[in-house]
Formats: C-alpha cells, structure tokens, sequence
C-alpha cells in the first residue's frame, strides 16, 4: 500500500503585490491550471483556492473564477484578503 502524506485542502494566492495586466488566453491559461490543481490522482476534488488581487489583474467579471468553477474547481477570486480567508474559512 503506497503512504500518503498529508494533503493541502486550502490554498490561498496573495496576489496583491502583482502589477501589470493579463489577456484574456492567459486568463484562461491560468484558470485552467488552477482547475487541475485542486484534483487527486483519483478525479477527486482536494483543494479549495482563494486568490486575492487587485484590478486589472483580478477582472471585475470575474472571468478567471468562471472558468475554473466551469472546470470543476472550487475557487473565489476576489479584491478582499479578509474575504479569500472567509472563503477558505480561516
């Protein structure tokens, strides 16, 4: 039987320092691998993910949150830190 270590269940992104601006592709790039991440080797989902950010990184359609919940992900994008712990409840 092969041992499993301990899993992370709540990842947090603190993107409140990143400046500059994304494409819509990259956008989805991004969402894209943020959906695979929160899923095990056996399809189930793992991990719930937060990312904090500011405008124009974070849209305010919410578009990167969209596609990775449309992929299966839990996931909460949003402009509030206080609000991504919330979510993740932390």
């Amino acid at each position: 039987m092969k041992q499993r270590g301990r899993r992370i269940s709540k990842l947090l992104i603190d993107a409140r320092n990143v400046t500059g601006t994304i494409s819509a592709m990259e956008r989805i790039d991004f969402s894209v691998i943020v959906a695979k991440a929160v899923f095990g080797e056996d399809g189930s989902r793992i991990m719930k993910v937060a990312i904090a950010g500011n405008e124009p990184l974070v849209d305010p359609a919410r578009f990167a949150e969209t596609v990775a919940v449309n992929r299966g992900a839990q996931a909460e994008v949003t402009l509030d830190l206080d609000e991504a712990l919330k979510w993740l409840d932390m």
